[in-house]
């Protein structure tokens, strides 16, 4: 929908705070070659990357790998409850830091821009 909108030139607005856990296939991949090697891979989520990604930066991305002159409009979270985040101390143990899909991201969405809906 964002990518739609941008390509539009139409307002993308997103809730300020909110975004979500995204892990890059490369890293996917790392973990689960560790995962098989480890004695007990069972308490690990897949879930690998430390921080979320807000939606006010999944929009502001989509709109500049579409080269879009949308705006996107932040609007404040009615509820103030935290946001749940899935704990990756143990994978980044594994590991040896945390992982960052932003890059993958992106790509995703440069791929998409180029390809016909």
């Amino acid at each position: 929908e964002m990518l739609a909108a941008a390509t539009r030139n139409a307002v993308i607005e997103v809730v300020a705070g909110e975004g979500r856990q995204l892990s890059a296939v490369r890293s996917v991949a790392q973990v689960v070659r560790v995962l098989a090697n480890v004695e007990d891979p069972l308490p690990t989520y897949l879930c690998v990357d430390r921080e979320a990604i807000s939606w006010e930066h999944i929009a502001r991305t989509t709109v500049a790998c579409a080269g879009s002159a949308s705006e996107v409009r932040v609007v404040a979270r009615l509820l103030m409850n935290p946001l749940s985040r899935f704990r990756t101390e143990r994978i980044e143990e594994l590991l040896g830091g945390p992982m960052d899909a932003r890059d993958a991201l992106r790509a995703h969405l440069e791929h998409l821009v180029r390809v016909p809906a």
